[in-house]
């Protein structure tokens, strides 16, 4: 390791282009780790800067776990890239024994691609001094791992044939400006099929004398027929007709897009379909559970939440970030309890869970042989091997000592170790007597030696003796590479022995062999998942309802595979990157419903650089989801499919409406429960516009403010107005949300309200300001909704983060205001439509 200095420097970096990461300095290997999920993993230091040092770095939102880093190596004019994840940061006050001070803090790192054994190598020879690199540590802010490797993982995986990718002509047709086909899913395009829609009638209406069908050949083909299924739906269930429309079309088509407003019901839409696809389900769709895919888990909890009162009860929910307590009972591993394995089952677990544990157990020796610089005994085993084969007997002999005891290799290798370990103590010269003792523990009490043993017992006893070679014959002999009489051996003579052997042994032995068990261990791993995933695919076979989020989805690609699943339900889709969409097209997919609005927020990245709003995002449309492009094609000759919209808004009273459907929507309609909202008090308008002529802030260009934009005079007005509607109505604060479109505002508004009363911010706002230095961790600690009050909790958040969220009043705050009329990224329509559909009563 090399020595601590006392460096103090700013972790926080900007590229030219305005791209924030951090960069830790004076990089030092502490340690190698042995894991059993990723094989060899690496304890690194760095020069901790002032501000993280003590606990701050744990408060801090630096150096998370599954965060991905990049370790940058320069050698000579070689530079080196290696991308790998957190799996533990430890604090300086953690690191003060290893170090002696409070100046450096560490990560344990392992591989982004643990399959590349050559970057396991060449950081196990820097860790050695045999490469002489130095580092540096890159992190770039809220880049979790999972995130995507898994979807580029899939994407690579399906773009090795095109029949790994359901709907490829209607997704990438061949001929530009070709309409995509639509027609019903394959599974209904037999004769007299027909979807079973009773579950969906009113529950209070007397029982009805046929059943409520659809068929979608007769449909598809007959437009009289497919307006006498939509009023039957409208009377006898409580879908509005719009919902009746589009459920009626979802079901007619095998790729189906369904446009719905906000406040139009949605997910209410999304159950419907659920409920009669399971209902529907036969020998001809195999009976397959329908699969529901959200991008985030509060999106997928919700809806959940609604099929399970619908009556929905076999549901498996993957994935293991829900803030849901009640979900627990969902997750794949709570139900596969009660899942009876196979004796093949359990046999292929077993057997791939030794391998991976061998593995590791083996691993671990390499590891330590590594960090403390002594000898260890899978490298005595080599040099052993090769060079003194009687020595090896020696030791290696206790390794078959009755076979029908020690048949795990694990055991087995473990029990060569134990003899070489005691005779390098010299335990045997101390303590003859707890010898039989300590190898008994040492595999698990197999053995428990008696005084009045029978005769098959002292047997036993005394070949583990011989095998030892404390009764060693021949010890007469005076060579010691006969070994004969190395058990004669002082302890003296030993450590001379001991030290000849580490002469023997080149460092860069033990170093290949341990890059080696990493590659051995990776591929067992390996294996130990398809098992797991064939046992899992058994369990969720039995399932109605599979639910996970994207990432989730990418993730357990393999496994759905198996399923072969035949209905995917993806809620939110407009919010959804067409990348992580494609991972739920599996071949299997016949019939694939996407509800959203491409007119609302579009998919979250972590670079705004890279979004559709810039010349260069323009090129890439990361941010761009496959409803959008279907639906509202930007390529010239492009023909938009043809899709379904909901026409009905429950939300907003008529006036704020308008704001949408004067703007987006002009063939929106209000419910009646729309039009009977509350009056605010005190107020001439629901819609009320304030328009100023104050700049926006120029802070400090060093500052933390400088990274965003606010202003101070909406912050003082809207504080105004805040207390003049909590004082002249019966509103709590729970009733009144804040919104802006930056995070330097939303700092602001934190700021100034906080003594006012009680503040929530949603995780990911929180976590932003953090990050950008808006926001110190001890000051954010009123964003834990579960556990205040939240009838006196305002709610502050930024519009990218409210969608899919509604309140009685809305109060937004632009911030922009400028003599050049710079409107920055309020310029898309999809963020302005999010801010002003969200009120309920006022805006």
């Amino acid at each position: 390791m090399l020595a601590p200095q006392v460096l103090d420097y700013d972790d926080s970096m900007s590229t030219p282009k305005g791209v924030l990461y951090s960069l830790f300095r004076d990089i030092a290997f502490e340690e190698q780790i042995m894991s059993f999920r990723d094989a060899v993993t690496f304890r690194i230091s760095f020069a901790c800067p002032k501000a993280l040092r003590g606990l701050r770095l744990g408060q801090s939102k630096r150096l998370e776990e599954g965060m991905l880093v990049a370790l940058i190596g320069l050698e000579a004019s070689a530079l080196s890239t290696t991308f790998m994840v957190i799996e533990q940061r430890q604090t300086t006050f953690a690191m003060r024994p290893r170090t002696g001070n409070d100046l450096r803090a560490s990560v344990v790192l392992s591989l982004a691609d643990t399959s590349d054994t050559d970057a396991v190598r060449r950081l196990l020879y820097n860790s050695k001094g045999t490469r002489q690199e130095r580092f540096g540590l890159v992190e770039l802010p809220n880049v979790l791992y999972v995130g995507f490797y898994w979807t580029l993982k899939d994407l690579q995986d399906k773009s090795a044939s095109d029949k790994d990718l359901a709907f490829i002509t209607s997704i990438a047709p061949s001929t530009t400006g070709s309409s995509p086909e639509l027609s019903p899913p394959e599974y209904a395009l037999v004769d007299d099929f027909a979807f079973q829609l009773n579950s969906l009638r009113k529950k209070d209406d007397a029982a009805y004398a046929s059943s409520l069908t659809l068929r979608p050949l007769e449909l598809a083909s007959n437009n009289e027929a497919k307006i006498i299924a939509i009023d039957s739906l409208c009377r006898e269930t409580t879908l509005d007709r719009g919902q009746a429309t589009a459920l009626c079309e979802n079901l007619c088509r095998g790729f189906a897009f369904t446009q719905g407003p906000p406040g139009t019901g949605k997910s209410f839409l999304g159950v419907a379909l659920t409920k009669v696809l399971l209902e529907s389900r036969g020998p001809i769709s195999r009976r397959s559970p329908v699969l529901i895919v959200c991008t985030t888990n509060h999106a997928l909890d919700s809806f959940l939440k609604d099929i399970q009162a619908a009556g929905v009860t076999k549901i498996v929910r993957l994935g293991s970030n829900s803030k849901e307590t009640w979900t627990k009972a969902f997750s794949l591993r709570a139900v596969a309890r009660g899942l009876k394995k196979t004796t093949l089952e359990r046999s292929r677990e077993n057997q791939a869970h030794r391998q991976v544990e061998g593995l590791t157990i083996e691993g671990t020796s390499w590891c330590e042989s590594l960090n403390a610089d002594v000898l260890s005994w899978p490298a005595v085993r080599e040099l052993l091997k090769t060079r003194y084969p009687a020595i090896l007997e020696r030791f290696a002999g206790l390794e078959k000592v009755d076979s029908s005891r020690i048949s795990d290799i694990r055991l087995a290798r473990k029990a060569g170790g134990f003899a070489f370990e005691f005779w390098a103590t010299g335990g045997d010269i101390n303590d003859l007597d707890r010898l039989l003792e300590k190898f008994s523990s040492m595999l698990g009490n197999q053995y428990e030696f008696r005084n009045d043993a029978d005769d098959v017992d002292l047997q036993t006893r005394y070949r583990i003796l011989d095998n030892i070679a404390l009764n060693a014959a021949n010890t007469a002999a005076s060579d010691p590479s006969s070994g004969c009489d190395v058990w004669k051996m002082t302890f003296r003579e030993r450590q001379r022995l001991l030290n000849k052997w580490k002469e023997e042994i080149d460092p860069r032995t033990i170093l290949d062999r341990t890059a080696e068990i990493h590659r051995r261990h990776q591929v067992a791993v390996l294996k130990r998942g398809e098992v797991h995933n064939d046992i899992d695919a058994r369990c969720l076979r039995e399932q109605d309802v599979i639910a996970m989020t994207m990432t989730a989805c990418a993730m357990k690609s393999s496994m759905l595979n198996q399923l072969e699943v035949q209905t995917v339900i993806c809620e939110e889709a407009g919010e959804v990157m067409e990348a992580q969409t494609l991972c739920t097209l599996f071949p299997s997919v016949k019939h694939a419903i996407f509800i959203g609005d491409p007119l609302q927020l579009r998919p979250q990245i972590n670079q705004p650089a890279l979004s559709l709003e810039t010349t260069v995002g323009a090129s890439y449309r990361l941010d761009e989801s496959l409803m959008e492009r279907m639906m509202v094609p930007s390529t010239p000759g492009t023909q938009p499919i043809a899709s379904s919209r909901l026409d009905l808004q429950r939300r907003s009273h008529p006036d704020i409406a308008d704001l949408m459907r004067c703007t987006q929507y002009p063939f929106l309609k209000d419910h009646e429960l729309a039009r009977s909202r509350e009056m605010v008090a005190g107020m001439l308008d629901r819609v009320w516009w304030l328009d100023h002529e104050m700049p926006e802030d120029t802070p400090d260009p060093g500052s933390s403010m400088a990274k965003s934009f606010s202003n101070a005079y909406e912050v003082e007005m809207v504080a105004g107005l805040v207390e003049y509607l909590i004082n002249s109505n019966e509103f709590n604060y729970q009733d009144i949300t804040i919104l802006t479109p930056y995070n330097g505002q939303l700092a602001a508004f934190t700021h100034r309200l906080s003594g006012m009363c009680s503040l929530w911010l949603s995780e990911k706002d929180r976590e932003s300001l953090i990050l950008e230095g808006l926001l110190e961790p001890d000051e954010a600690s009123f964003g834990a909704k579960a556990d205040l009050n939240l009838a006196s909790m305002l709610r502050l958040a930024t519009i990218d983060n409210f969608q899919g969220e509604e309140s009685k009043i809305i109060i937004l705050s632009t911030v922009r205001s400028n003599f050049e009329s710079r409107v920055g990224f309020l310029k898309t329509p999809n963020r302005i439509n999010v801010g002003c559909s969200r009120a309920k009563n006022d805006f």
